[in-house]
């Protein structure tokens, strides 16, 4: 995952099974919960997707990507993913 800027903030391991993500932080940086798995079902509608909180044992993960859609954006022509809380 990066910042607005394009930095690295956390790197992490992720695998979809069905309408289920599974998550995995790989290092213990500033945003840590290294080893700690996080587990969301994926919710698509129109052109983004909502994750639904599962089980995760990193609270700061849980609380940024739980109930947030993820929409497609192209913002300064960079293709990748908005983020908005509902």
């Amino acid at each position: 995952m990066t910042n607005s800027s394009g930095q690295v903030v956390i790197r992490v391991s992720c695998t979809i099974a069905g309408d289920t993500l599974t998550l995995v932080n790989r290092e213990a940086e500033e945003h840590d919960c290294p080893d700690q798995k996080g587990v969301y079902t994926i919710n698509f509608k129109d052109n983004g997707f909502t994750l639904n909180l599962v089980n995760d044992t990193c609270e700061g993960r849980a609380h940024a990507l739980a109930g947030v859609t993820w929409i497609e954006s192209t913002k300064n022509e960079r293709p990748g993913l908005t983020a908005s809380k509902n």
